[in-house]
């Protein structure tokens, strides 16, 4: 019988760039993967952001990834308890939509973190996806 594999991945995610913002402006978030355990994740994990319409990606990196497009895939083991590398993830703003989001995250950031933009994350683990909302991991 095959033990069973259990690791908890999270999300943080920080807008870095300041208001007041216009269109064509060019925003930087920062996303930090947490593993909460209870057991180490190997690597070939992967984080996908799918941004709304009224962003447009521009570039998203951060060492000990591959990225490509919307995806980084992490080249090493993230350890239960601990957090993995930042990922910078650059995006253009397409229209006022976004504007208005971006300054009510500002607003709210610092009590209330991941509530103002309704952003998709998918971290895959082992060839299984899973669809994190709001900084929380749903499903398995």
């Amino acid at each position: 019988m095959c033990p069973f594999y259990q690791i908890n991945l999270i999300l943080d995610k920080e807008l870095r760039s300041h208001g007041p913002f216009v269109q064509g402006d060019e925003v930087t978030f920062t996303l930090t993967p947490r593993n909460e355990g209870p057991m180490d994740a190997l690597a070939g994990w992967s984080v996908t952001e799918v941004l709304p319409d009224s962003l447009t990606r521009v570039s998203m990196s951060g060492d000990g990834y591959s990225c490509s497009g919307d995806t980084c895939t992490a080249g090493y083991q993230l350890a239960a308890g601990s957090a993995g590398n930042d990922i910078t993830v650059k995006a253009t703003i397409n229209d006022k939509a976004a504007i208005d989001q971006l300054t009510a995250r500002l607003d709210r950031q610092n009590t209330t973190p991941m509530d103002a933009l309704a952003y998709r994350f998918d971290i895959v683990l082992r060839g299984r996806r899973s669809t994190m909302f709001e900084n929380k991991l749903e499903g398995n």
